[in-house]
């Protein structure tokens, strides 16, 4: 395998997890909304990031340890799959990405290895 590509598939997986916690960000902005104060606005919005920060701790603490990253990641997407079964669309929203992660992270674990 070329450097170059061994080079891009250890860094796929950690920018498609930011990429990913980016996207879900933007679901975010739903608090933007509706009548609210500044307040409300500023506690509703950081409630919504929380998942955010999670992922990014995930993408944090799996920069050394990819086999991290295809664990949780794909733990992710198994628990949303549980929670989401009746909106399919959501699913494959949602919980298709965090599989391509998972996969992506487990390449590159096991190119590490």
């Amino acid at each position: 395998m070329s450097p170059r590509l061994r080079t891009v598939l250890r860094w796929l997986p950690r920018v498609g997890g930011i990429a990913f916690a980016l996207f879900l960000a933007l679901f975010a902005f739903d608090v933007f909304e509706g009548e609210a104060t500044p307040m409300e606005r500023a506690i509703g919005l950081g409630i919504h990031l929380l998942p955010n920060f999670a992922l990014l701790a995930l993408v944090a603490v799996a920069w050394k340890r990819p086999w991290v990253g295809a664990l949780g990641f794909g733990v992710l997407a198994l628990a949303y799959v549980a929670i989401a079964r009746e909106h399919p669309t959501w699913i494959a929203l949602i919980a298709g990405p965090l599989v391509l992660v998972a996969a992506f992270y487990a390449l590159a674990a096991r190119l590490r290895a």
